[in-house]
C-alpha cells in the first residue's frame, strides 16, 4: 500500500524530533564536537598566531571533515538491533535515511558555521568572493551528510565500529577534500563566478550520485 505523502512527512518528523532527544540525552558527546572545534581552533591561533590565506582554507576544511566524521560516525551506530527491528515494523527504509540526511545536514550546518565564526574570530577572514565560498561549504556539508551517513549505516551493519566508517569513507574523502580546499583556494582571490563554473558542477554531481547510491544501497542494507 502506497503511504501517502503526510504520512511520510509526520513519520520523518517524528525520527527528527528522536535523533534531537537522543543528542540532547547524550549531552557529553554532543558538545564534544564543539568543544573539539573550539580547542583546535584556539591551538592554531596560540602556535601560529597568523596563517596565510591557502593555509586558513586547508585548515578549515580539515577540522571541519574530522568534526563532521566525530558527529555522524554514530549516527547509526547508536542505534540497537531491537531499535533497528523496531524501525522494520514502523517506517520504510527512505524515510529513515531522509531523517538521518536532514538531521545531519542541520548539525553539521550547525558545526560548520561555530568552526567558521571561530576562524574569523581567531585567524581572520581572508576570503574575498564570499557568496563562492558560502557556495563551496554548502556543497561540502552536503557531501559530507551524504558520505558518512551512508558509510555510518554500513559500520552499523558489519561490526558496530566507528573506525570502520572513516575507513571506509577514507577512498572518497581524499578526492574530494582535494575538490573542495581547491574550490575554496580559487575564492581568496577570485571575483569572477565563471571560473567556479566547473567546481559547482562537479561538486554538485558527487552530491546528486552519493544521494541516490545512498538511497539506493540503504534498501539492501535495510534487509540484512
Amino acid at each position: 500500500m502506497r503511504i501517502s505523502t503526510s504520512s511520510d512527512s509526520a513519520k520523518i518528523f517524528t525520527l527528527l524530533k528522536k535523533e534531537w532527544q537522543t543528542d540532547i540525552r547524550n549531552r557529553s558527546a554532543f558538545y564534544g564536537v564543539f568543544l573539539y572545534s573550539l580547542l583546535t581552533v584556539f591551538l592554531i591561533f596560540y602556535s601560529f598566531k597568523q596563517v596565510e590565506a591557502i593555509t586558513w582554507v586547508s585548515l578549515f576544511w580539515i577540522i571541519t571533515l574530522f568534526a563532521a566524521l566525530n558527529a555522524m560516525a554514530k549516527s547509526f551506530l547508536q542505534e540497537s538491533t531491537l531499535r533497528w527491528n523496531y524501525y522494520y515494523t514502523l517506517f520504510s527504509p527512505t524515510q529513515l535515511l531522509l531523517a538521518k540526511f536532514i538531521y545531519n545536514f542541520g548539525l553539521l550546518t550547525t558545526i560548520t558555521l561555530f568552526n567558521f565564526i571561530l576562524f574569523v574570530v581567531f585567524l581572520g577572514f581572508p576570503v574575498q568572493n564570499i557568496s563562492m565560498f558560502l557556495c563551496s561549504v554548502l556543497l561540502g556539508v552536503f557531501s559530507f551528510v551524504f558520505m558518512f551517513s551512508i558509510m555510518s549505516s554500513i559500520s552499523a551493519k558489519a561490526s558496530k565500529n566507528a573506525s570502520l566508517s572513516a575507513i571506509l569513507s577514507m577512498p572518497i574523502i581524499i578526492p574530494l577534500l582535494s575538490v573542495l580546499i581547491n574550490f575554496s583556494v580559487k575564492t581568496i582571490t577570485a571575483n569572477s563566478s565563471v571560473i567556479f563554473y566547473s567546481d559547482i558542477v562537479l561538486l554538485s554531481s558527487i552530491d546528486v550520485l552519493m544521494f541516490a547510491l545512498g538511497i539506493l544501497l540503504f534498501r539492501f542494507i535495510w534487509r540484512d
